[in-house]
């Protein structure tokens, strides 16, 4: 008897780490944020599996939950799926795949990195090809081991509904910028005020240029230069010990190194290899120097043409896709709704390529949207960006961004304003040049 109920409880420890096991290695689909069942109408179950490394989903479920039709070809073991505009031939065992286009009848050969299989009548393929063939976005979270699909059409049409001035945006078909220059002109003024004592007032001004290179393979060139001019008081003097009342510095950004070059007294630029320190200040994050070339604003907003491409943009901020990317978008686009309303964001489309720009916002009014309970902002105090983009023949060609700063402190009795604008204009669109090193 007694080994009888020790085989008992063997067997039932044995299938608990069984069935604990199973759960471990269990590969699961989030579709738009809701996970797949892959239960048929007879009650069957095809799971999503990992087979030669790759993740191998049940193609039909997928296909149909974004309304393809399915047909299989039992002579020729061929599966065609059929959406609105595109057909999908897939044969088992073979990793060459063709969609047709319906609309003009073009073919396209793709060869998928695994070849579909049939697992208990099921045919499975790779994941990554519903990114390919459907035009999704895939990710994969191993943490959690789910295969992560969103459809980036459906989403955009959340973001246009919420927040239609960004579509205005988007219709002026922007072109895409791969190189360009551009110059700037700097104005700013530092305004300090005593409320008890006027004879510490203070006004501190600085004029000055900046230059950005950005090259086709993503290298890119800065220089900064800045001249100070002030009163003769306790905030310039400090501002003239530390060495910072004139500014020339340049940067280059060249095959994924960072150098900054400092002008020395006798004219003469002494060059450091910033990268490694660079890299080590932001290691918690995820920025990568060598992709510096592709952040300029005017660069970034150029190469936004529709809502996939600013989700994706977006994309780049929230980070890797994993099962929370999908809801992460969705919250951006209600704080998003909440932020770019018809005052802080308006475009005028002039036609034939043409138009202007404009976003204007307080930041702490955005800060206490943010975090409403988590920070406690500064009252009678604000900070106002405006940025005004004009476009002409589907290119940003100039923008004028100012930024003025109010801060009143009530316990000591202080004022301080800071009042700067930068006008830029791009040229250069698209052309062939290297950075000068």
């Amino acid at each position: 008897m007694k080994n009888r109920v020790l085989i008992s409880m063997v067997i039932a420890i044995l299938t608990i780490f069984s069935a604990i096991s199973f759960a471990a290695d269990e590969v699961r689909v989030q579709l738009d944020g809701q996970y797949l069942n892959f239960t048929d109408e007879n009650g069957a179950v095809v799971n999503p599996q990992i087979i030669n490394d790759r993740t191998m989903v049940p193609m039909r479920k997928i296909f149909e939950t974004y309304g393809a039709k399915i047909t299989w070809d039992d002579a020729t073991r061929t599966v065609v799926a059929t959406t609105t505009d595109k057909e999908i031939t897939l044969t088992i065992d073979n990793p060459v795949s063709t969609v047709k286009d319906l609309a003009t009848g073009e073919i396209e050969t793709v060869t998928l990195d695994s070849a579909p299989v049939i697992v208990d009548s099921r045919t499975l393929v790779p994941v990554r090809y519903i990114s390919e063939s459907l035009n999704k976005m895939v990710g994969w979270d191993n943490d959690q081991r789910v295969a992560i699909i969103i459809d980036l059409e459906k989403l955009a049409t959340v973001y246009s509904s919420k927040v239609p001035a960004i579509q205005e945006l988007l219709n002026l078909g922007l072109e895409e910028i791969e190189s360009y220059k551009s110059n700037s002109d700097i104005k700013a003024t530092l305004t300090y005020k005593d409320l008890e004592d006027a004879t510490q007032d203070e006004t501190i001004e600085a004029n000055g240029t900046a230059a950005v290179n950005v090259t086709k393979d993503e290298n890119l060139e800065a220089a900064l230069s800045l001249a100070l001019t002030g009163d003769n008081g306790d905030i310039y003097n400090a501002i003239v010990e530390g060495g910072l009342a004139n500014v020339d510095l340049k940067a280059v950004l060249l095959d994924g190194y960072l150098y900054l070059g400092v002008k020395d007294d006798e004219g003469e630029y002494l060059w450091s290899d910033q990268t490694e320190a660079i890299e080590s200040a932001v290691s918690t994050s995820s920025l990568d120097i060598a992709s510096l070339g592709k952040g300029s604003f005017g660069k970034s907003i150029n190469n936004i043409r529709d809502y996939k491409d600013l989700i994706g943009f977006m994309q780049t901020f929230i980070g890797d896709v994993d099962v929370h990317t999908y809801t992460s978008l969705v919250s951006a686009a209600d704080l998003a709704a909440s932020i770019f309303d018809s005052k802080t964001l308006s475009v005028v489309n002039k036609g034939n390529g043409a138009g202007t720009f404009t976003l204007k916002f307080d930041l702490l009014e955005i800060v206490g949207k943010l975090a409403p309970n988590d920070v406690k902002l500064p009252s009678n105090s604000n900070v106002v960006f405006e940025l005004v983009c004009d476009i002409v023949d589907h290119k940003v060609q100039t923008e004028k961004a100012t930024i003025k700063v109010e801060y009143n402190s009530e316990e000591s009795l202080e004022f301080l304003g800071f009042d700067a604008d930068m006008s830029t204009t791009y040229t250069n669109f698209n052309e062939d040049f290297d950075v000068e090193f």
